[in-house]
């Protein structure tokens, strides 16, 4: 109120207000009642939870990934491990699909998972995978398939098949590096599909691993009487690599390798980005991190595992002593790879470019399985890991 109101001025200045302030009051009350007012506030609500939803959804990454080969040693691996990411890594919701010749025992080997689609095959018949393929829109692959006479047609069939639908990067799992380079027998196959994966697959959008012999392979019931360390019922064996430093990888860090591979080569808004294009085409050579020998490192944890008056020795022999139980046509066949093998002592960092960390040693791989390696009467509920 100005100083030069007079009182009824002043008066007349205060109802004014108050009626302006009634209608104004009256006129707001009119409007929130109004169901328009109500119906335009819910929706712009609504649009707000939509956007943070939508902006929740960009955070994380759908992916994919379609593993052959999930019942076997890296295969059944992977699977594990990308469902156990999922689990626990909020930023990532994967979905599994298995591949397999029997899903009865592929259901038998993993935990139930909403995650996991295990998918029933025919690997001979391409229209059988292109059926099982075409129900996902866009995919990373994991090509492996057992040691069979047949590998190299059915991996071509798995290839032409996702090249043919929406797979956007494809990890092969191939074998040892001089294998390879060896071109003979096993290695040949293996080097027929490499090939064509340049060939099939648009950009590059495939990578290869080539893993040393695996850990695994040392256990008597997997390597039998050729690759396998037989101390069950004895405290010393023979072997045809006792005194031949490898340096032999966990099918669990091969694993690793892969699933590292393909989180970081599924999709995003720019297909050109050097994170997806840094494994294209791209071959990584995975060992262990040091060299060793079954006479020396291999016979000394394991000797940590039994008593002191049992300590354990391994000792070298003849590859010809190996593989004389076998036909001779698979006996020469067997004794090159072998003679490869027993020579392949190259130690590389590709496993921890790849995943960041260091793979596991044969002194960790033993303490962590003992089973294989213990006497027969020593394996108890509480010795095995």
């Amino acid at each position: 109120v100005h100083e030069t109101q007079t009182p009824l001025m002043f008066h007349k200045s205060i109802n004014n207000c108050l009626v302006h302030q009634k209608i104004t009051t009256s006129i707001r009350m009119r409007f929130l009642m109004n169901p328009f007012f109500f119906s335009l506030l819910f929706s712009l609500f609504s649009t707000m939870c939509n956007v943070s939803a939508m902006a929740f959804a960009s955070s994380s990454t759908s992916t994919t990934v379609v593993v052959t080969g999930a019942t076997g040693k890296v295969g059944s691996r992977l699977v594990k491990q990308m469902l156990q990411d999922d689990d626990t890594n909020a930023t990532n919701d994967i979905r599994v699909v298995a591949l397999v010749r029997n899903a009865t025992k592929a259901g038998s080997l993993f935990p139930p998972s909403s995650s996991l689609d295990i998918v029933q095959v025919n690997f001979e018949d391409e229209n059988s995978l292109q059926s099982a393929f075409g129900k996902y829109d866009g995919f990373g692959l994991f090509l492996a398939c057992g040691n069979v006479p047949n590998q190299q047609d059915l991996e071509l069939n798995i290839c032409r098949a996702a090249a043919a639908a929406s797979c956007w990067h494809c990890v092969k799992l191939s074998t040892a590096q001089p294998v390879i380079e060896q071109k003979e027998s096993y290695g040949s196959a293996h080097q027929v599909v490499e090939k064509e994966l340049s060939t099939l697959f648009v950009d590059n959008q495939y990578s290869i691993l080539r893993p040393h012999m695996f850990m695994q392979m040392l256990d008597p019931n997997l390597g039998g009487p050729l690759l396998g360390i037989d101390l069950r019922e004895t405290n010393v064996c023979t072997h045809a690599f006792a005194n031949a430093p490898m340096a032999l990888i966990d099918c669990e860090d091969v694993a690793a390798c892969a699933k590292a591979i393909l989180l970081d080569s599924r999709y995003d808004n720019d297909k050109n980005s050097k994170r997806i294009r840094r494994h294209a085409g791209k071959v990584y050579e995975l060992t262990g991190p040091k060299a060793f020998t079954l006479q020396q490192e291999v016979a000394k944890v394991i000797s940590t595992l039994r008593p002191s008056d049992k300590q354990v020795s391994i000792q070298p022999c003849s590859i010809d002593d190996v593989v004389s139980m076998l036909p001779p046509i698979v006996a020469d066949q067997m004794k090159a790879f072998l003679k490869t093998l027993m020579e392949y002592d190259t130690v590389t960092n590709d496993f921890e470019s790849l995943t960041g960390q260091r793979p596991k040693s044969i002194e960790e791989f033993i303490i962590q399985n003992p089973r294989s390696f213990l006497p027969r009467q020593s394996r108890t509920g509480n010795e095995i890991n």
